[in-house]
């Protein structure tokens, strides 16, 4: 994509702004959206290209503008497809505010941090065993590109005007996708509006509130990953403590992969709850097999102490998201007894988990002889690279852009819907909803079919 240059504004008339899509285009991850005034560069979310090996060497590619001359960057939340290019940017020379929620600056380090050590360590494998062409294989960035970067990070508050620069206002409401995610309001230098949605949450999340409700803009960039599902979440949550149960009192080990952020802490809060009605006895032990998850458990537990306004405020009264269910620890769960529910942490978006360390135990109640352990899976995952479990879960592939389907499954007791994470569509609601609440959604047509032309020309180069 050719750099666009910027030029002055003439007298007396204001320069219309340009808004360049660099991910999210084609693909579900790498968001990142420049909006360049007379005077300024704005990049909105900063995000790594995850998945297959084609979409992560897009994160190799350099920007269409120097780093160097962006003047700030809006994240509307921690996930790595939205903050995991920041400390590559900062390597490139940008040296302007990161601008985000308190929340999202506090996670947003824990993911850097990890995502920096796993690119040093796959460096590091290169090199000792030459699988990589680059002679050395270098990582995209590591702990002390993270160092500066999360130097430069300048929490704002939600609901809350703040001045970018001469011209440029943001204000940040909540999204209700995650802990301190964001969409985003932008008063540009032309005195146009325009919205980023980042990732909306759904308004079934038993920790997060509903996301605020879109109020109108000149121009809404929505990123609509999911948002053509429906799913009953009373089915899910049936379905979850229907296999949780049969399993234990099988004697078999649950293992459920479910990502660090948020997806962990909704997990243990499900299983809270079927500690408190019984269904998860009290000698289970539950192991969280993750030192980035049990942190970002703290920032949750930090949130829910000081009755953040963004939780749901029965989670903030009494505070049970803040406690375990039963005993959350990190070590090898492999020499302890049966009844193990152990939760198994995923960092990118197509896992790559390997099961075959959980002894296979035949059921006793399967005629076939049947695997008597269940993977519980809590989230879109590509299960075709869920080596060593059992053949039934493998028949479902990971679709080429990662739309696949976000829902509890087990295999091999049934696959069923309903979860949490972003927007889909649960009966009575959709994104549409959120959007219909301002009197400009019907304008906003027109600007939609510019943003997909603009979508197609950028598919196209």
């Amino acid at each position: 994509m050719a750099e666009q240059s910027v030029r002055p504004a003439p007298m007396g008339r204001a320069v219309p702004s340009l808004l360049t899509l660099l991910g999210g285009v084609g693909t579900v991850t790498g968001s990142k959206f420049l909006v360049e005034g007379a005077r300024s560069r704005v990049l909105v979310d900063c995000g790594l290209f995850q998945g297959l090996a084609d979409l992560r060497r897009r994160n190799w590619r350099p920007l269409p503008c120097d780093a160097r001359d962006i003047h700030a960057v809006v994240v509307t939340h921690a996930h790595l497809d939205h903050c995991g290019y920041l400390p590559r940017l900062v390597r490139h020379g940008f040296r302007g505010p990161i601008l985000t929620s308190a929340n999202t600056a506090r996670l947003a380090e824990i993911v850097l941090r990890d995502s920096a050590r796993l690119q040093t360590e796959a460096a590091q494998h290169a090199n000792e065993h030459g699988w990589s062409k680059h002679r050395p294989a270098q990582p995209l960035y590591d702990d002390l590109d993270v160092d500066r970067t999360v130097s430069f990070f300048d929490p704002v508050g939600m609901d809350t005007e703040v001045e970018i620069m001469t011209g440029i206002r943001l204000t940040l409401h909540s999204a209700g996708h995650i802990l301190g995610s964001a969409w985003a309001r932008l008063t540009l230098e032309d005195g146009h509006t325009l919205v980023v949605s980042g990732d909306l949450g759904r308004p079934g999340h038993p920790l997060l509130k509903p996301a605020e409700p879109f109020s109108g803009a000149d121009v809404l960039l929505m990123e609509s990953t999911y948002g053509n599902r429906r799913h009953d979440d009373a089915t899910g949550r049936s379905l979850f403590a229907d296999v949780v149960d049969r399993t234990i009192r099988r004697g078999g080990i649950v293992v459920v992969p479910a990502f660090a952020l948020d997806r962990t802490e909704v997990v243990l809060h499900e299983l809270a709850a079927l500690r408190r009605a019984g269904t998860l006895p009290a000698g289970v032990p539950v192991f969280v097999d993750s030192p980035m998850a049990l942190a970002a458990l703290e920032v949750y537990r930090d949130a829910v102490r000081a009755q953040a306004p963004e939780l749901r405020p029965g989670v903030s009264a009494d505070g049970r998201a803040s406690r375990p269910p039963g005993r959350a620890q990190v070590r090898s769960p492999h020499s302890c007894a049966n009844h193990l529910m152990i939760l198994v942490v995923q960092h990118v978006a197509v896992p790559d988990m390997d099961t075959s360390s959980v002894e296979h135990r035949p059921d006793p109640g399967d005629p076939a002889g049947g695997c008597l352990h269940r993977v519980l899976r809590a989230a879109f995952q590509g299960v075709r690279r869920l080596r060593g479990s059992d053949p039934d879960l493998g028949q479902r592939t990971a679709p080429r852009v990662l739309l696949g389907p976000d829902r509890w499954a087990a295999g091999p007791l049934g696959r069923g819907g309903g979860s949490i994470g972003k927007a889909r569509r649960p009966s009575g609601w959709n994104m549409r909803s959120w959007m219909t609440s301002s009197t400009s959604y019907r304008p906003l047509g027109r600007w939609l079919r510019s943003i997909s032309a603009i979508s197609r020309s950028s598919r196209s180069r």
